[in-house]
């Protein structure tokens, strides 16, 4: 997929509906042209996208902490996140790493992406088509 059809995503805030404890949290996002992102996440990954939007310190680190520092401990830092299908009702996402030989691309729940992304302060880009089919254009 070519540059120019990718946005970058601004992370907003993780809403929950008060009173609500069946409706999953929303990710709120919004892209470089202005339109609105809501996902729903799971409430652990919305636990783990919410500590590091907002610069949160636990004691002990989550897995997402875990899983950065093992990639950059391997040499393979994360360079940004893509998430860039959307398809029956479900976010797909990528994490990009450097590694030797060239960029490493992962399938990754788009949460995940972000909750890593996030932590290493790296690009969070999201297609024109995700974004069309979501907000229907």
């Amino acid at each position: 997929m070519s540059d120019e059809h990718l946005h970058r995503l601004t992370i907003l805030d993780i809403a929950q509906q008060e009173g609500d404890d069946a409706t999953p949290p929303l990710l709120m996002a919004r892209d470089a042209r202005g339109r609105l992102l809501e996902m729903p996440v799971g409430v652990c990954e919305a636990l783990a996208v919410r500590t590091a939007l907002f610069g949160e310190k636990l004691s002990r680190p989550l897995t997402h902490d875990l899983l950065l520092s093992l990639v950059e401990g391997l040499g393979a830092p994360l360079l940004r996140v893509v998430i860039d299908d959307y398809s029956n009702d479900l976010y797909y996402a990528r994490v990009v790493l450097g590694g030797e030989d060239g960029e490493i691309s992962l399938d990754c729940r788009p949460s995940d992406a972000i909750a890593l992304a996030l932590r290493a302060d790296v690009p969070i880009l999201v297609s024109d088509a995700v974004m069309d089919a979501h907000t229907g254009g």
